[in-house]
């Protein structure tokens, strides 16, 4: 990690650091974003996943989380998960006109 002090007119020196290594990383994720692969790894995030939370946040109107452990916050948000996986099923079977008796 590179670190320089920097002067200021009330006397309080600051220092700038910068770490090389996440540089690096940082140089590496630009350069595969920018490749074929990258592009359509994007591209399939955007279809995929940005929907999802778009719908769960705007429709279902669920924007923030009631509990606060881990294990409660996983169960909340695996719940909200199953009311979204059953709704877009109920949304197909009624959409192909397909009644389940």
């Amino acid at each position: 990690m590179l670190s320089e002090s920097c002067g200021n007119k009330s006397g309080n020196d600051k220092r700038i650091s910068f770490n090389e290594q996440l540089d690096e990383y940082q140089k590496e994720a630009t350069e595969f974003l920018d490749t074929e692969e990258g592009i359509n790894m994007r591209m399939q995030r955007s279809i995929q996943v940005e929907g999802a939370f778009g719908i769960i946040k705007e429709d279902a109107k669920f924007r923030r989380l009631k509990s606060t452990s881990m294990k409660r916050v996983k169960i909340e948000w695996d719940l909200v998960c199953i009311g979204f996986n059953l709704m877009k099923a109920h949304n197909k079977l009624k959409r192909n006109d397909i009644i389940i008796s």
